[in-house]
């Protein structure tokens, strides 16, 4: 703590003149001090405020990174029905490339077609799971943004726990 040391000399007869003007001081310091305190109280409370505002956008930002977390989710979903359908397609088009082989009136374009057929239901099939990879990366991404919002949620409201203590800890003389 900070002392002041206030001495006021004055002859005899004067005491009480010396006493009122060391009480007008203490007057004037205690006003100042409450004003002070006040300004202190305004600035914490405008911080709440503040942090109060970005807790809320944050927690807009979660609800819109889960909204986006469904849809991500149900391409996902759609993918592996897309993949399922399309090995399906594939293996029975591999299946049926003997028979289709062993036709004795099958011209050379007619082969070459099916072969390609056949290529672009793979190629359509790799396709589809580097797809699938990117939608999982998303999703794991969007987890991961969920979560640090989450948390900086917390450090926000802890903070305004220790703004709401430093407020109540001021107090006037």
């Amino acid at each position: 703590t900070r002392l002041i040391r206030v001495s006021l000399y004055r002859g005899r007869g004067q005491t009480e003149e010396a006493v009122r003007i060391l009480l007008k001081l203490l007057e004037v310091l205690s006003q100042r001090y409450a004003a002070f305190l006040e300004e202190k109280r305004a600035r914490i409370d405008n911080q709440i405020k503040t942090i109060q505002s970005q807790i809320a956008t944050k927690e807009n930002e979660i609800k819109v990174k889960n909204e986006l977390y469904k849809i991500v989710d149900s391409r996902e979903v759609q993918s592996l029905g897309e993949i399922k359908e399309n090995k399906a397609n594939s293996e029975a088009l591999i299946g049926k490339r003997v028979a289709f082989l062993e036709q004795k009136e099958m011209s050379d374009i007619a082969a070459m077609a099916y072969a390609g057929t056949i290529q672009q239901s793979l190629g359509y099939f790799f396709q589809l799971q580097n797809d699938l990879a990117d939608v999982r990366t998303r999703k794991e991404s969007l987890l991961g943004i969920i979560e640090n919002l989450k948390s900086r949620i917390a450090e926000s409201q802890l903070e305004i726990k220790n703004l709401i203590l430093s407020r109540e800890s001021l107090r006037n003389v």
